[in-house]
């Protein structure tokens, strides 16, 4: 079974979006037990996020706008859901001040420096889109080893 077939796919453009999630699922070498964070969580493209990551073994956090949101996210198979407000210091929290191993960002905008300072050793960010409508720009010394 491939992951597609396990996915909703209730339109088109989440169609679509399924298939570029799976065509970078070896991008992000994501690897057992690792801790995946994943915005922009429901409804839309964090759903599928959220799915292959539990598919593949990740402990996923899911952040949402609202309450609601956090809801489907846990329905969907998020182990934590969250919000955006003091999102630096909740994903500190929870990866034990380890950072974030692996992070799914739909967004962009002001959350993405946020969550790029997040970050785990050897984590990997992966930009899928700026719904925020602002393409951010990373400050390179978070980049150092």
């Amino acid at each position: 079974m491939t992951i597609r077939k396990i996915l909703i796919e209730p339109d088109p453009f989440l169609r679509k979006k399924s298939e570029d999630v799976e065509a970078v699922n070896n991008e992000i070498r994501l690897l057992m037990d690792d801790m995946v964070e994943t915005m922009y969580a429901a409804p839309g493209i964090g759903l599928a996020a959220i799915q292959i990551g539990k598919i593949m073994g990740a402990k996923v956090i899911a952040v949402a706008s609202n309450e609601e949101k956090q809801k489907i996210a846990k329905d969907n198979g998020a182990d934590l859901s969250i919000g955006y407000d003091n999102l630096k210091e909740e994903l500190k929290t929870i990866s034990d001040g380890k950072g974030v191993d692996v992070i799914f960002d739909p967004v962009g905008g002001d959350v993405f420096e946020t969550v790029a300072r997040t970050m785990a050793r050897n984590g990997r960010l992966l930009v899928i889109g700026f719904a925020s409508g602002t393409i951010p720009k990373l400050a390179v010394n978070l980049a150092l080893v």
